[in-house]
């Protein structure tokens, strides 16, 4: 649970307000403005299968 609150907080950061809501789906949430959508989608999926 650690290893996926530390990836979701270096994606999103630490102001998004879902960062630690463990039970809150990763899939609905945007795009930050400065990634690409290839990385993002790499990096959302990791996530996803931790």
């Amino acid at each position: 649970m650690r290893r996926i609150k530390k990836l979701r907080k270096e994606l999103w950061g630490f102001d998004w307000p879902e960062v630690n809501n463990m039970f809150e789906n990763i899939y609905y949430w945007p795009k930050p403005k400065w990634m690409r959508w290839e990385f993002f989608y790499i990096k959302r999926n990791k996530i996803d299968e931790l």
